[in-house]
Protein backbone atom coordinates (compact mmCIF):
# COMPACT_ATOMS: atom_id res chain seq x y z
CA UNK A 1 0.00 0.00 0.00
CA UNK A 2 1.09 3.64 -0.45
CA UNK A 3 3.52 4.75 2.28
CA UNK A 4 3.04 8.55 2.34
CA UNK A 5 -0.06 10.72 2.66
CA UNK A 6 0.52 12.13 -0.82
CA UNK A 7 0.82 8.66 -2.34
CA UNK A 8 -2.27 7.46 -0.47
CA UNK A 9 -4.19 10.49 -1.69
CA UNK A 10 -3.21 9.71 -5.29
CA UNK A 11 -4.14 6.05 -4.85
CA UNK A 12 -7.57 6.78 -3.36
CA UNK A 13 -8.30 9.40 -6.00
CA UNK A 14 -7.14 7.26 -8.90
CA UNK A 15 -10.62 6.06 -9.80
CA UNK A 16 -10.42 2.48 -8.52
CA UNK A 17 -12.26 3.11 -5.23
CA UNK A 18 -16.01 3.44 -5.49
CA UNK A 19 -17.42 6.96 -4.83
CA UNK A 20 -13.92 8.43 -4.38
CA UNK A 21 -12.44 10.94 -6.81
CA UNK A 22 -9.51 13.31 -6.41
CA UNK A 23 -11.38 15.88 -4.31
CA UNK A 24 -12.93 13.35 -1.96
CA UNK A 25 -9.59 11.57 -1.58
CA UNK A 26 -7.95 14.83 -0.47
CA UNK A 27 -10.71 15.45 2.06
CA UNK A 28 -10.41 11.93 3.50
CA UNK A 29 -6.65 12.07 3.89
CA UNK A 30 -6.81 15.62 5.32
CA UNK A 31 -9.42 14.53 7.87
CA UNK A 32 -7.82 11.28 9.02
CA UNK A 33 -4.13 11.64 8.14
CA UNK A 34 -2.06 8.65 9.28
CA UNK A 35 -5.23 6.89 10.45
CA UNK A 36 -6.80 6.90 6.97
CA UNK A 37 -6.18 3.23 6.18
CA UNK A 38 -7.36 2.17 9.65
CA UNK A 39 -10.59 4.15 9.22
CA UNK A 40 -11.19 2.73 5.75
CA UNK A 41 -10.75 -0.82 6.99
CA UNK A 42 -12.02 -0.80 10.57
CA UNK A 43 -14.24 2.24 11.20
CA UNK A 44 -15.72 3.31 7.84
CA UNK A 45 -18.68 4.96 9.58
CA UNK A 46 -16.29 7.80 10.48
CA UNK A 47 -16.12 8.70 6.79
CA UNK A 48 -19.53 10.33 7.21
CA UNK A 49 -17.66 13.30 8.69
CA UNK A 50 -16.81 14.17 5.09
CA UNK A 51 -19.51 16.25 3.44
CA UNK A 52 -21.34 14.23 0.79
CA UNK A 53 -20.47 10.80 2.21
CA UNK A 54 -23.55 9.06 3.56
CA UNK A 55 -23.39 5.97 5.76
CA UNK A 56 -24.23 3.78 2.76
CA UNK A 57 -21.48 5.36 0.66
CA UNK A 58 -19.05 4.97 3.55
CA UNK A 59 -19.68 1.22 3.64
CA UNK A 60 -19.27 1.02 -0.15
CA UNK A 61 -15.98 2.94 -0.01
CA UNK A 62 -14.64 0.65 2.71
CA UNK A 63 -15.66 -2.53 0.88
CA UNK A 64 -14.13 -1.27 -2.36
CA UNK A 65 -10.89 -0.26 -0.63
CA UNK A 66 -10.56 -3.64 1.12
CA UNK A 67 -11.28 -5.55 -2.07
CA UNK A 68 -8.65 -3.64 -4.03
CA UNK A 69 -6.12 -4.06 -1.22
CA UNK A 70 -6.70 -7.81 -0.99
CA UNK A 71 -6.72 -8.09 -4.77
CA UNK A 72 -3.25 -6.51 -4.90
CA UNK A 73 -2.01 -9.01 -2.33
CA UNK A 74 -3.58 -11.85 -4.28
CA UNK A 75 -1.98 -10.72 -7.55
CA UNK A 76 1.46 -10.78 -5.88
CA UNK A 77 0.76 -14.16 -4.29
CA UNK A 78 -0.33 -15.74 -7.59
CA UNK A 79 2.64 -14.28 -9.43
CA UNK A 80 4.94 -15.84 -6.84
CA UNK A 81 3.26 -19.16 -7.66
CA UNK A 82 3.94 -18.60 -11.35
CA UNK A 83 0.26 -18.01 -12.09
CA UNK A 84 -0.89 -15.13 -14.28
CA UNK A 85 -2.24 -12.06 -12.47
CA UNK A 86 -5.23 -11.99 -14.84
CA UNK A 87 -6.75 -14.85 -12.83
CA UNK A 88 -6.76 -12.86 -9.58
CA UNK A 89 -10.23 -11.27 -9.93
CA UNK A 90 -11.92 -14.61 -10.59
CA UNK A 91 -10.16 -16.19 -7.62
CA UNK A 92 -11.06 -13.23 -5.37
CA UNK A 93 -14.70 -13.35 -6.46
CA UNK A 94 -14.78 -17.02 -5.45
CA UNK A 95 -12.94 -16.93 -2.11
CA UNK A 96 -13.09 -13.27 -1.05
CA UNK A 97 -10.67 -11.82 1.49
CA UNK A 98 -9.60 -15.34 2.56
CA UNK A 99 -8.43 -16.26 -0.96
CA UNK A 100 -4.71 -16.47 -0.15
CA UNK A 101 -5.28 -18.63 2.92
CA UNK A 102 -7.66 -20.90 1.01
CA UNK A 103 -5.13 -21.42 -1.78
CA UNK A 104 -2.28 -22.02 0.66
CA UNK A 105 -4.36 -24.76 2.28
CA UNK A 106 -5.18 -26.36 -1.08
CA UNK A 107 -3.54 -24.88 -4.20
CA UNK A 108 -5.19 -27.45 -6.47
CA UNK A 109 -8.65 -26.00 -5.89
CA UNK A 110 -7.69 -23.26 -8.38
CA UNK A 111 -8.42 -25.83 -11.10
CA UNK A 112 -12.10 -25.72 -10.11
CA UNK A 113 -12.17 -21.92 -10.25
CA UNK A 114 -10.26 -20.81 -13.34
CA UNK A 115 -10.78 -22.34 -16.76
CA UNK A 116 -7.56 -23.19 -18.56
CA UNK A 117 -5.25 -22.50 -15.62
CA UNK A 118 -1.88 -24.27 -15.75
CA UNK A 119 -1.83 -27.44 -13.66
CA UNK A 120 1.96 -27.46 -13.93
CA UNK A 121 2.24 -24.05 -12.25
CA UNK A 122 -0.13 -25.04 -9.46
CA UNK A 123 1.58 -28.39 -8.98
CA UNK A 124 5.06 -26.91 -8.80
CA UNK A 125 3.89 -24.36 -6.22
CA UNK A 126 2.17 -27.05 -4.17
CA UNK A 127 5.24 -29.29 -4.16
CA UNK A 128 7.40 -26.32 -3.11
CA UNK A 129 5.25 -25.72 -0.03
CA UNK A 130 5.54 -29.36 1.02
CA UNK A 131 2.69 -31.28 -0.65
CA UNK A 132 3.76 -34.90 -1.13
CA UNK A 133 3.91 -36.37 -4.63
CA UNK A 134 1.39 -39.07 -3.67
CA UNK A 135 -0.93 -36.64 -1.84
CA UNK A 136 -4.60 -37.54 -2.28
CA UNK A 137 -5.62 -34.05 -3.40
CA UNK A 138 -2.78 -33.92 -5.92
CA UNK A 139 -3.78 -37.18 -7.59
CA UNK A 140 -7.49 -36.37 -7.45
CA UNK A 141 -7.02 -33.00 -9.10
CA UNK A 142 -4.56 -34.47 -11.61
CA UNK A 143 -7.33 -36.80 -12.79
CA UNK A 144 -9.89 -33.98 -12.80
CA UNK A 145 -7.51 -31.74 -14.71
CA UNK A 146 -6.98 -34.41 -17.38
CA UNK A 147 -10.76 -34.73 -17.84
CA UNK A 148 -11.22 -30.95 -17.92
CA UNK A 149 -8.43 -30.59 -20.48
CA UNK A 150 -10.22 -33.12 -22.65
CA UNK A 151 -13.45 -31.13 -22.25
CA UNK A 152 -11.71 -27.93 -23.37
CA UNK A 153 -10.92 -29.83 -26.57
CA UNK A 154 -14.58 -30.78 -27.05
CA UNK A 155 -14.73 -34.24 -25.43
CA UNK A 156 -17.02 -35.06 -22.51
CA UNK A 157 -15.26 -38.36 -21.78
CA UNK A 158 -11.99 -40.20 -22.38
CA UNK A 159 -10.90 -43.82 -22.59
CA UNK A 160 -9.74 -45.07 -19.22
CA UNK A 161 -6.42 -46.30 -20.62
CA UNK A 162 -5.73 -42.90 -22.18
CA UNK A 163 -6.60 -41.18 -18.91
CA UNK A 164 -4.21 -43.46 -17.01
CA UNK A 165 -1.41 -42.82 -19.46
CA UNK A 166 -1.83 -39.02 -19.49
CA UNK A 167 -2.25 -38.63 -15.72
CA UNK A 168 0.66 -40.93 -14.96
CA UNK A 169 2.89 -38.79 -17.17
CA UNK A 170 1.50 -35.57 -15.66
CA UNK A 171 2.00 -36.57 -12.04
CA UNK A 172 4.91 -38.99 -12.39
CA UNK A 173 2.85 -41.55 -10.48
CA UNK A 174 2.31 -45.19 -11.43
CA UNK A 175 -0.79 -46.06 -13.46
CA UNK A 176 -1.77 -48.65 -10.86
CA UNK A 177 -1.94 -45.95 -8.15
CA UNK A 178 -3.96 -43.65 -10.39
CA UNK A 179 -6.31 -46.52 -11.24
CA UNK A 180 -7.08 -46.96 -7.54
CA UNK A 181 -7.96 -43.28 -7.27
CA UNK A 182 -10.18 -43.48 -10.36
CA UNK A 183 -12.20 -46.21 -8.64
CA UNK A 184 -12.39 -44.13 -5.45
CA UNK A 185 -13.59 -41.07 -7.39
CA UNK A 186 -16.30 -43.19 -8.98
CA UNK A 187 -17.50 -44.31 -5.54
CA UNK A 188 -17.52 -40.67 -4.40
CA UNK A 189 -19.50 -39.78 -7.58
CA UNK A 190 -16.91 -37.24 -8.69
CA UNK A 191 -16.53 -39.17 -11.94
CA UNK A 192 -18.69 -41.65 -13.85
CA UNK A 193 -17.52 -44.66 -15.83
CA UNK A 194 -19.49 -46.11 -18.72
CA UNK A 195 -18.60 -49.37 -20.45
CA UNK A 196 -19.07 -49.39 -24.23
CA UNK A 197 -17.76 -52.05 -26.60
CA UNK A 198 -15.76 -53.60 -23.77
CA UNK A 199 -13.95 -50.33 -23.08
CA UNK A 200 -14.31 -47.98 -20.12
CA UNK A 201 -15.07 -44.31 -20.84
CA UNK A 202 -14.52 -41.90 -17.96
CA UNK A 203 -16.56 -38.69 -17.45
CA UNK A 204 -16.62 -35.96 -14.88
CA UNK A 205 -19.91 -36.71 -13.12
CA UNK A 206 -21.53 -33.39 -14.05
CA UNK A 207 -20.79 -34.01 -17.75
CA UNK A 208 -22.18 -37.54 -17.55
CA UNK A 209 -25.35 -36.33 -15.82
CA UNK A 210 -25.77 -33.58 -18.42
CA UNK A 211 -25.50 -36.05 -21.29
CA UNK A 212 -27.97 -38.43 -19.64
CA UNK A 213 -30.41 -35.57 -19.02
CA UNK A 214 -30.23 -34.37 -22.62
CA UNK A 215 -30.55 -37.91 -24.00
CA UNK A 216 -33.63 -38.58 -21.85
CA UNK A 217 -35.23 -35.32 -22.99
CA UNK A 218 -34.56 -36.12 -26.66
CA UNK A 219 -36.02 -39.62 -26.31
CA UNK A 220 -39.10 -38.22 -24.59
CA UNK A 221 -39.53 -35.58 -27.29
CA UNK A 222 -39.08 -38.14 -30.04
CA UNK A 223 -41.81 -40.33 -28.56
CA UNK A 224 -44.39 -37.54 -28.41
CA UNK A 225 -47.06 -37.51 -31.12
CA UNK A 226 -46.03 -35.22 -33.95
CA UNK A 227 -48.65 -32.46 -33.99
CA UNK A 228 -46.73 -30.05 -36.20
CA UNK A 229 -46.54 -32.21 -39.32
CA UNK A 230 -47.64 -30.38 -42.46
CA UNK A 231 -49.51 -32.42 -45.05
CA UNK A 232 -48.62 -32.01 -48.71
CA UNK A 233 -45.40 -30.34 -47.66
CA UNK A 234 -43.79 -30.77 -51.09
CA UNK A 235 -46.48 -28.68 -52.77
CA UNK A 236 -46.46 -26.03 -50.06
CA UNK A 237 -42.67 -25.79 -50.11
CA UNK A 238 -42.67 -25.34 -53.87
CA UNK A 239 -45.20 -22.53 -53.49
CA UNK A 240 -43.01 -20.82 -50.87
CA UNK A 241 -40.01 -21.02 -53.20
CA UNK A 242 -41.94 -19.27 -55.95
CA UNK A 243 -43.41 -16.63 -53.63
CA UNK A 244 -39.98 -15.78 -52.21
CA UNK A 245 -38.06 -16.17 -55.47
CA UNK A 246 -35.68 -18.77 -54.06
CA UNK A 247 -34.62 -22.25 -55.08
CA UNK A 248 -33.61 -24.67 -52.34
CA UNK A 249 -31.04 -27.37 -52.92
CA UNK A 250 -31.96 -31.03 -52.61
CA UNK A 251 -30.16 -31.23 -49.24
CA UNK A 252 -32.08 -28.24 -47.88
CA UNK A 253 -35.37 -29.79 -48.94
CA UNK A 254 -34.34 -33.08 -47.36
CA UNK A 255 -33.71 -31.25 -44.09
CA UNK A 256 -37.11 -29.55 -44.17
CA UNK A 257 -38.91 -32.84 -44.93
CA UNK A 258 -37.07 -34.51 -42.06
CA UNK A 259 -37.98 -31.74 -39.59
CA UNK A 260 -41.60 -32.02 -40.72
CA UNK A 261 -41.68 -35.79 -40.28
CA UNK A 262 -39.74 -36.21 -37.04
CA UNK A 263 -39.84 -34.59 -33.61
CA UNK A 264 -36.06 -34.69 -33.26
CA UNK A 265 -33.54 -34.02 -36.02
CA UNK A 266 -29.82 -33.28 -36.02
CA UNK A 267 -28.79 -31.14 -38.98
CA UNK A 268 -25.16 -30.24 -39.53
CA UNK A 269 -23.37 -28.19 -42.16
CA UNK A 270 -19.83 -28.51 -43.38
CA UNK A 271 -17.14 -25.90 -42.71
CA UNK A 272 -18.02 -22.55 -44.24
CA UNK A 273 -21.72 -23.35 -44.62
CA UNK A 274 -23.71 -20.12 -44.78
CA UNK A 275 -26.44 -18.36 -46.72
CA UNK A 276 -25.33 -16.43 -49.77
CA UNK A 277 -27.81 -13.61 -50.27
CA UNK A 278 -26.44 -12.81 -53.72
CA UNK A 279 -27.47 -16.17 -55.17
CA UNK A 280 -30.97 -17.35 -55.90
CA UNK A 281 -29.92 -20.94 -55.35
CA UNK A 282 -28.90 -21.70 -51.75
CA UNK A 283 -26.32 -24.45 -51.28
Amino acid sequence: MPKTKEALERYLGGGSIKWVGEKTAKKIVKEFGDETIYVLEKEPELLTRIKGITEEKAMDISASFIEKKELWKLVSFLEEMGIEASYAKKVYDTYGVNAIEEIKNDPYRLIDVVRGISFKAIDEAALRIGVNQDDEQRITYGIKYALLLSAYNGHTCVLRNNLLDFTSSLLQISESTIDIFINQLKVKEIIAIEERDEEDWVYLKEFYDAEMFIAAKLIRLDNVKNRKQIVYIEDKLEKQEKNNNIELSDKQKEAIYSVNKHNVCVITGGPGTRQNNNNKKHN
